[in-house]
């Protein structure tokens, strides 16, 4: 299995010279689907629509002419604007023989909060307009199964409870989980250690992350300044590099970096992360737009 990332930071696009080499894109990370060469369909899937979806529409655009029959499959965490507003420009939306399935903690809500951000004050186009045939669903416990690779979903502790998911995609015995916003319940970085892993929502999210073969969480914070921001509904990068040794993880990606940290500070964090892991036994590593991880290998 093969994740590629196309937006790394959170809240807001972060364009410039000081975001060149990590990114300035809002979340979304693709998986790659396996094709079958003799078939004239092809799937795709993704996960948030953050403004690096923008791109990944381009791509899609360019990589399957029209004769294609082509199926995207986007999960939505939840609809904070950092993860819907690549959708407005989508290409996809635009093209022919195209089903785009919308999936979200609420479908009823998600097509509602979709439909609001391209309502005509706020957007010349509405989803009245698009071409693609589009369908809203809403997450159930039954796996969904696009091509070979199945989706489960499990709420994370990011404003309020049962509206925010964390994403796991699995095939053929590999494992990847996407969890871009999540906060610790309780977290004092002075004690050690600094959160109470008895408790039952952080004892949800380490069996959720268990044995997996990379995992993106969010690492917005550090310790050095998350004491300002506590509530705010992201982690520590030092959090996350702690859940995820004591769930056995083998490879952890940082991800939704805040907008104001550039890349020199996301580069001093990721060293950081990288020592605090090696000393649990984790691999860490800063994820950076265009990247593609390759399970079978090792992108440290």
């Amino acid at each position: 299995m093969k994740i590629k990332v196309w937006g790394v930071r959170g809240s807001i696009p972060t364009p410039g010279e000081s975001t060149l080499r990590y990114g300035g894109n809002t979340p979304c990370v693709e998986i790659v689907v396996p094709e079958d060469p003799e078939s004239n369909r092809r799937d795709i899937l993704i996960f948030d629509g953050g403004s690096g979806v923008r791109p990944l529409g381009n791509q899609i655009m360019k990589s399957y002419p029209e004769e294609i029959r082509v199926d995207i499959h986007l999960f939505f965490t939840h609809v904070h604007w950092d993860h819907i507003q690549g959708l407005p420009f989508f290409v996809p939306l635009f093209r022919n023989n195209t089903m785009i399935h919308f999936y979200g903690p609420d479908a009823e809500k998600l097509e509602e909060t979709l439909r609001l951000q391209m309502y005509p004050d706020m957007f010349p186009v509405t989803l009245d307009d698009v071409i693609s045939h589009i369908e809203f669903h809403s997450y159930t416990k039954t796996p969904r199964k696009i091509g070979p690779i199945e989706v489960v979903h499990q709420y994370v502790h990011h404003g309020t409870p049962g509206k925010v998911a964390g994403l796991k995609a699995e095939f053929e015995g590999r494992t990847f989980v996407y969890i871009p916003d999540v906060e610790p319940y309780d977290y004092h970085p002075e004690d050690d250690p600094p959160y109470d892993a008895d408790q039952p929502g952080e004892q949800a999210l380490i069996e959720f992350l268990d044995d997996s073969d990379f995992v993106i969480l969010d690492t917005m914070f550090t310790n050095e300044n998350y004491e300002q921001f506590r509530g705010w509904g992201h982690s520590p990068a030092e959090y996350a590099v702690d859940v995820s040794a004591k769930a056995r993880v083998k490879k952890l990606g940082l991800f939704h970096y805040s907008p104001n940290c550039c890349d020199e500070k996301v580069e001093e964090i990721e060293k950081e992360m990288k020592e605090l892991g090696s000393s649990l036994g984790l691999k860490v590593f800063g994820t950076r737009e265009g990247m593609i991880i390759d399970l079978e290998e090792d992108p440290c």
